[in-house]
């Protein structure tokens, strides 16, 4: 009798070790856990193109249907809370059981995914250009010219430091909300235009006005430095600041 009992619980343990963890956040308690932890990470897990037309405010793009991408999560700081989400909260679901079995202890995940984040009327960063899937040089230069004012990001997804300087243009792309574009160039997406373009190091900044290079900036900075030595508001017409509703999180 007590071999079938401890069979039993045995079983039952296995059980709840091969269910799936939901540990699932609505809306707001996401935002909340977002401001609360400083030293985070925060994953979107769609295509670079959903994640160009708008994400969370300091979002790493890491498309979770890619063949690399348990690669580029196994770069990532098993140490660090991990808050994911996709666009309806399935992929985050398989996503979070993936994570946990290679040793990251604490994943959160947006319930209902980006879909429910709009619908609880809480913000997304303003558009960006979209790169194609192959990016000649020459594609390189005929999207610049057909903007204004550009800021070119050369990175990696799991560097720590391009985390940090992403989260900067994200709060940049807001303080110049129509103003200013931000193209984002991964580096191991594009290799042939970072080597044809003597890109070394990750971050690199780069900013266009017209299609003309007007400066750039390696390694980490603050959104301010970035401002400043860029000459963001005297290049752009007008600089504007959004008003903040009582349910966005602060930059």
């Amino acid at each position: 009798m007590k071999t079938i009992v401890a069979l039993l619980l045995l079983a039952g343990t296995s059980i709840y070790f091969f269910l799936p963890q939901t540990d699932g956040l609505n809306p707001k308690e996401f935002a909340e856990a977002l401001k609360s932890d400083k030293d985070k990470i925060l994953l979107d897990l769609r295509s670079a193109t959903d994640f160009a037309k708008g994400h969370l405010l300091g979002a790493t793009n890491i498309d979770c249907n890619l063949s690399n991408f348990k690669w580029r999560i196994g770069g990532l700081d098993t140490q660090k809370q991990v808050f994911i989400y996709c666009q309806n909260g399935d992929q985050s679901t398989e996503t979070l059981a993936y994570l946990k079995s290679r040793g990251y202890h604490s994943v959160t995940l947006l319930d209902g995914g980006l879909n429910q984040w709009l619908d609880a009327g809480y913000p997304v960063t303003p558009e960006e250009l979209i790169p194609p899937s192959e990016l000649t040089f020459t594609d390189f230069s005929r999207m610049l010219d057909l903007e204004h004012l550009v800021i070119v990001v050369f990175y990696l997804p799991g560097d720590t430091n391009c985390q940090t300087v992403s989260f900067a243009l994200d709060e940049l792309a807001l303080i110049y909300k129509g103003k200013i574009k931000i193209l984002r160039i991964d580096i191991d997406t594009y290799k042939y235009l970072a080597t044809e373009m003597g890109i070394d190091l990750v971050p690199t900044l780069q900013f266009y006005e017209n299609g003309n290079l007007n400066g750039t900036i390696q390694g980490v900075h603050r959104k301010e430095y970035i401002d400043e030595d860029f000459q963001l508001k005297e290049n752009s017409v007008t600089s504007f600041s959004p008003k903040q509703k009582d349910n966005e999180y602060p930059l």
